[in-house]
């Protein structure tokens, strides 16, 4: 396995860490973060997830350039004003941004009624509510 397919599968495992936690997820997914060593503890794994996510983050931000970073800081924007009842920013419907998503390609698996992405499901299952 490359470097870059091994960052891949670590950050991967890194982010169900951090978003179910450590306690929540299985022995795959936390080994796969903390290969090549076998004892550790939950907070070792999340302690590690978190170092690993900063400095992702980091090294991307040093070398992002701005016509990536501004799409990211408008669709944050947007969905904060929607999801916390304040309307879209730009007057737009959500029936728009949604069918903008559709036309944008992979994002598209965003659930609006949810305000939820779904990677792992094709946009007319999450469309059809499945």
């Amino acid at each position: 396995m490359d470097q870059k397919q091994e960052l891949n599968k670590k950050l991967t495992a890194a982010i169900w860490i951090a978003t179910l936690g450590a306690s929540a997820v299985g022995i795959k997914t936390k080994n796969q973060l903390m290969h090549p060593y076998a004892s550790f503890t939950d907070e070792d794994v999340t302690r590690t997830a978190a170092r690993l996510l900063a400095s992702v983050h980091t090294a991307w931000l040093k070398d992002a350039p701005l016509p990536l970073i501004e799409p990211i800081l408008k669709d944050q924007s947007a969905y904060l004003s929607f999801a916390l009842g304040d309307g879209w920013p730009d007057e737009s419907s959500p029936s728009q941004e949604v069918e903008a998503r559709h036309q944008a390609g992979p994002s598209s698996q965003f659930d609006s009624a949810s305000g939820r992405c779904h990677p792992d499901r094709p946009s007319s299952a999450v469309d059809s509510g499945a």
